[in-house]
């Protein structure tokens, strides 16, 4: 198995870990100013929240692309998954996977009943994945959390997290 295909195990189990947490989909999925007070997501409505729908107004919310400001297609939160790699020369045996998050929250819907709506996305997020096991843990640092703004109508945060693997000749499968 490659390293490239071994990080998107990953990533998937990432998504996984997401997708139980209900707190995290209510504050992504629910536009409104108490989301955390809403139902909790059926199993279709986590699906919406992974591709998009033909249903009107449901929109997909987790991406595995970085964000491109000219191609919005909607005003709704939203989360980014992206990977980078980095040879580890010490090592040569590993990889260094940084797994990059971007929080994008629409303006409109930043300020919510329980605070600021991409502040607790990002809460969300690190409880849900915070020690996920790969060939070592993965780990976040407090350092690399920074607030940014996205094209016109969108801010939050992009942070990533980092977990070493082995390159593909020594992974064993």
């Amino acid at each position: 198995m490659s390293y490239i295909t071994y990080s998107n195990k990953i990533q998937y189990d990432i998504i996984q870990q997401m997708l139980k947490n209900d707190d995290l989909l209510k504050l992504l999925y629910y536009d409104v100013e108490s989301p955390l007070s809403c139902d909790k997501l059926t199993s279709s409505q986590k699906r919406t929240l992974l591709k998009e729908s033909k249903e009107v107004d449901v929109f997909q919310r987790i991406f595995t692309t970085r964000f491109d400001p000219d191609y919005i297609l909607t005003s709704k939160n939203q989360i980014r998954i992206f990977k980078k790699y980095k040879q580890q020369y010490d090592n040569p045996y590993l990889v260094k996977v940084y797994f990059f998050f971007e929080i994008m929250v629409y303006r409109e819907n930043e300020i919510i009943e329980d605070g600021l709506r991409s502040e607790l996305i990002l809460n969300e997020l690190i409880k849900s994945i915070k020690g996920l096991q790969a060939i070592g843990q993965l780990t976040f640092s407090k350092d690399t959390i920074e607030p940014i703004t996205f094209g016109k109508g969108f801010s939050g945060f992009v942070t990533y997290a980092s977990v070493c693997v082995l390159k593909e000749e020594n992974i064993m499968q």
